[in-house]
């Protein structure tokens, strides 16, 4: 046998990766989601102190009884429907109480939620189990990166791929140059490729209005404005985000990063979210 198989890495989450600062001890079992841990213990971020905690990024990934220490935090980062309410892909997880966000309830002393659509999904468990969920996507950093014009027109896109996004591509790529990244690229190759850009693209994986969050805290820790789909109330088009569409000027793109920077960004920070999860854990 080479190394453990499916059954017990999962058990004992042996192929789980880590990242630290100070108390706080962020874990993963997804290259993706490990990247997420990476940035958001990075040096722009400054989170609580005092006190250990642990951050279980991707919660359906672990099981409650093996990692020992620590004030355990969930972060549920599976979207289950779109702004308008309509369920998206991750609907099966919705379970009742016995179940899906139930039993991550219960295997951890607060939950932060990526995506505020996902409230209703928590109807079913009670006031007392929403008291312990802080919902949004609270990813941003405390210290405001800087604006990083690039030396391109190229908007990058990274991601996985299925036949909508290739359908879209094609079509932005009849208009302007985008440059499209192997799939699975991430940590230093994704920053490296991220850096000569004008901006980065980002098109849903499924039709709705949403957000998806990690994609635009990449952007933003490497200066770049978001070409997007709509995104999720209350990002604004124009504002926050730009049309892949448009054709912006470096100061258009400048002014649309300070203002999502500034605004949505700054009422985001995962130092905020990580502080309510360990006050309600406590209450």
């Amino acid at each position: 046998m080479n190394g453990p198989s499916r059954f017990w890495r999962g058990l004992f989450n042996l192929d789980r990766t880590e990242s630290r600062q100070g108390d706080v001890v962020l874990h993963a079992r997804h290259p993706v989601l490990s990247d997420l841990a990476e940035m958001l213990t990075g040096p722009g971020f400054a989170l609580p102190q005092g006190q250990p905690v642990r951050v279980m990024v991707g919660v359906h990934g672990f099981a409650r009884r093996i990692l020992p220490g620590g004030l355990r935090i969930g972060m549920q980062t599976e979207q289950l429907a779109d702004a308008t309410g309509k369920p998206l892909w991750g609907a099966r997880a919705v379970a009742g109480p016995g179940r899906g966000l139930g039993r991550q309830l219960r295997r951890h002393a607060a939950l932060i939620d990526l995506a505020p659509e996902n409230r209703p999904a928590y109807a079913s468990l009670g006031e007392a189990a929403l008291r312990r969920v802080v919902f949004g996507p609270f990813l941003f950093p405390d210290i405001p990166p800087a604006f990083e014009p690039g030396t391109g027109a190229d908007l990058v896109f990274f991601g996985a791929l299925n036949d909508r996004r290739r359908a879209l591509l094609r079509a932005i790529a009849e208009r302007r140059p985008v440059k499209i990244l192997p799939e699975g690229t991430h940590g230093a190759a994704l920053r490296a490729a991220i850096a000569p850009a004008a901006g980065v693209l980002n098109l849903h994986f499924a039709d709705g209005i949403y957000t998806e969050g990690p994609r635009l805290l990449v952007a933003l820790l490497a200066g770049k404005p978001v070409f997007s789909e709509q995104l999720a109330p209350p990002l604004a088009c124009g504002t926050d985000y730009l049309t892949p569409e448009e054709i912006a000027s470096a100061d258009r793109r400048a002014a649309v990063f300070a203002a999502f920077r500034d605004g949505f960004a700054r009422r985001h920070r995962f130092s905020e979210a990580l502080g309510h999860a360990i006050a309600r854990a406590a209450d």
